[in-house]
C-alpha cells in the first residue's frame, strides 16, 4: 500500500521531464512558456473591494487590469460583476498562508482592540481546531503573532504552523466554503515565505518562554517551528491545487528567498525585496538609504532568479504561468528604476505582469 504514491510520483517526474524541450532548457528563462503568444499584457491589482466593484466608474477605473486579488468574503454578485464588466479579468481570493483567527482572547490579550473585536473567526470551529494555532503554554491562550497597532494597522492574527491535520482542514474549508460561495478564478496566497520571518520569532520570544505549534501540549523550539513551517508547505499547496483543478489560478506572494512550488501558476514579489533581499524589509523596519537614481536595486538578480525558477517548474508541471512584480516603495527604489527592471524581466519572461497595490505605483 505504500508503493502507490512513490510510483505515482515517479511517473509524474518522468512526464514533467519530457515536457521540457532541450532547446528551451538551453535558452534559460527566455522561452515562450506554452508555445503560444502571450495574451495582451495588463496589470494585477491588490486589493479589490466591494466599494470598487459597485462604483459607477469601475469599468473605466480598472480597464487597465485583468487580474484582481480580493477578500475571500467578496460576494458572488461582486465577482460576477467583475467578470461581466471586464470579461477577460480573473479574480483571486486572498488567503494568508499561516493566518487564522480563533475565538476568544489571545496572548498578549488583544481582545479589547477594535481590530480584534471586528475580526471574523477563520476558519470556523467546525473546520479548524483552535489548539492547532501557535499557543502560549504559560497562559494556555493562542498567540497574537501580529498585535494590532495604530501605526501599522496590522490586525491581531493568530497563526498556524501547517501540519497534516490543519492543512487538511484548510483545504476542506476552501473547497466547501470559499470556492463554492463565489465564482473565484483561483487563490492568492500571501506571506508564503520560504523561511519563518525573524520578526515573528522575535515577537513570540517577547511574549512567552514556552510555545506549542502542534497541539501536543509540549513546548517546542524554533528549530522545530522552522522544520514544520517548510515540511508541510507542498502538502498544503498540493491539496489546494487538487481543489482548484488545473485551470484555475494559484499564485503565492513569496518574497525572498523564494522556493519554487509545483502546485503554483506563479509567484509575486514586492519591489522592496529587490532592495533588501529578505526579511525584515520595507514596512518591516528597513531604514537604509534609498537606491540612487540610475543604479540597479541590489537584489534584482535574486528576484529574477526566483521568477525564472518558479516559471520553469510551473511549465514543467504543465500549468499556465503567471507571476506578478508588485511595484512598491518608491522611497527605497525610484519608480523609474522599478519600471526599467520590470520591463527587462518581462522581455524574457512574458508571463510576468506588473502589479499595483496600495502604493499605486504603475509604469507608463
Amino acid at each position: 500500500m505504500f508503493l502507490r504514491p512513490v510510483l505515482t510520483l515517479s511517473v509524474v517526474a518522468v512526464a514533467m521531464a519530457e515536457r521540457v524541450q532541450p532547446t528551451q532548457a538551453r535558452a534559460g528563462i527566455a522561452w515562450n512558456p506554452l508555445g503560444a503568444p502571450p495574451p495582451p499584457r495588463k496589470r494585477a491589482y491588490f486589493m479589490l473591494g466591494h466599494a470598487d466593484v459597485i462604483s459607477p466608474t469601475f469599468a473605466v477605473d480598472f480597464a487597465a487590469y485583468d487580474l484582481f486579488v480580493a477578500p475571500r468574503e467578496l460576494s458572488a454578485d461582486d465577482v460576477a460583476t467583475v467578470h461581466r464588466v471586464l470579461p477577460s479579468s480573473r479574480v483571486l481570493a486572498y488567503y494568508g498562508y499561516s493566518y487564522v483567527v480563533v475565538p476568544g482572547q489571545c496572548s498578549p490579550n488583544c481582545t479589547d482592540t477594535p481590530a480584534r473585536c471586528n475580526m471574523t473567526v477563520y476558519p470556523p470551529p467546525e473546520y479548524f481546531n483552535a489548539s492547532w494555532a501557535v499557543t502560549d503554554l504559560n497562559t494556555g491562550l493562542p498567540l497574537c503573532v501580529e498585535p494590532w497597532s495604530p501605526a501599522t494597522e496590522r490586525r491581531p492574527w493568530n497563526q498556524m504552523i501547517p501540519m497534516q491535520a490543519s492543512a487538511d482542514a484548510i483545504v476542506r474549508y476552501w473547497k466547501e466554503v470559499v470556492l463554492t460561495a463565489a465564482p473565484f478564478d483561483g487563490i492568492y496566497m500571501d506571506d508564503f515565505f520560504s523561511n519563518y520571518p525573524p520578526e515573528w520569532k522575535a515577537h513570540i520570544t517577547s511574549v512567552t518562554t514556552r510555545f506549542d505549534i502542534d497541539a501536543d501540549g509540549v513546548p517546542d523550539s524554533f528549530q522545530k517551528l522552522d522544520a514544520q513551517w517548510g515540511a508541510w508547505r507542498s502538502y498544503l499547496t498540493l491539496g489546494l491545487r487538487g481543489v482548484l483543478g488545473p485551470d484555475r489560478l494559484f499564485i503565492a506572494n513569496a518574497g525572498l528567498p523564494a522556493t519554487a512550488d509545483a502546485a503554483l501558476n506563479g509567484i509575486t514579489i514586492e519591489e522592496e525585496f529587490a532592495y533588501c533581499g529578505g526579511l525584515p524589509c520595507g514596512d518591516n523596519g528597513t531604514a537604509s538609504p534609498p537606491v540612487p537614481a540610475g543604479h540597479p536595486a541590489p537584489f534584482i538578480g535574486a528576484v529574477k532568479t526566483a521568477f525564472a525558477g518558479q516559471g520553469a517548474l510551473t511549465h514543467a508541471a504543465g500549468l499556465s504561468q503567471l507571476s506578478v512584480m508588485w511595484l512598491t516603495h518608491a522611497d527605497l527604489v525610484p519608480k523609474e528604476t522599478q519600471c526599467a527592471e520590470f520591463a527587462a524581466m518581462q522581455a524574457v519572461m512574458p508571463w510576468l505582469v506588473e502589479g499595483v497595490d496600495s502604493a499605486h505605483l504603475s509604469c507608463p
